[in-house]
């Protein structure tokens, strides 16, 4: 599952048909059957009400829907900014990213490569206290660092914003709800991220 499937999704909405999406975007109609497919999977969903005769998103496909178009716009936004945000003259530009938000960035980090392919990208991964500590001294010109962070000296961008979900077992007792309240976690235990990971920890 990567943007494009969302995307191609959006379209096949808009175009109210898969085929006609599939025009539109001059691709085959099986790659967005299949982009489709693999949302539900991933979602573990239905999006597509298959039993009408006509094109037609069910209840949690239209909830998806709305989703969706925000996740591909702040994508492209989001890539816009990063590029802006990474674009340097020197030459050689050195990231620090801790492991657990390079996954995320990763596509960015590719296209930023594909624009930009004079410059030598240079990827440090590191804890964000690690990061901000080289980002202090000079060592690396960019340090991703995961919210909350506010510190005068530096200049910040926000890159990427996510929800916040809880996982649990399916035998949990909270797993039956649709949205959790933090008052309901007060007495949970968690596996969290390293205090390396996160600023003020």
């Amino acid at each position: 599952m990567n943007i494009n499937h969302f995307a191609y999704f959006i379209e096949a909405v808009r175009e109210n048909s898969i085929t006609k999406a599939a025009e539109s975007l001059f691709i085959s109609q099986s790659t967005i059957s299949k982009a489709i497919k693999s949302l539900e999977q991933a979602y573990n969903t239905e999006l597509i009400d298959r039993k009408a005769r006509k094109f037609k998103l069910t209840s949690a496909g239209e909830i998806f829907y709305n989703s969706a178009v925000k996740i591909v716009s702040n994508y492209q936004s989001e890539t816009e900014v990063l590029a802006t945000l990474l674009h340097s003259h020197r030459g050689k530009l050195t990231l620090g990213i801790p492991p657990v938000t390079i996954t995320v960035i990763h596509s960015l980090l590719h296209q930023y490569s594909q624009m930009y392919p004079e410059i030598n990208l240079r990827v440090m991964e590191i804890g964000a206290q690690t990061a901000f500590s080289l980002a202090q001294s000079g060592a690396v010109d960019i340090g991703i660092i995961i919210e909350p962070f506010d510190n005068p000296e530096f200049n910040k961008v926000s890159i990427m914003e996510s929800e916040a979900v809880c996982v649990v077992s399916p035998h949990h007792h909270l797993a039956n709800y649709d949205t959790i309240s933090f008052s309901q976690l007060k007495n949970e235990r968690f596996l969290v991220l390293d205090k390396s990971c996160i600023m003020g920890l």
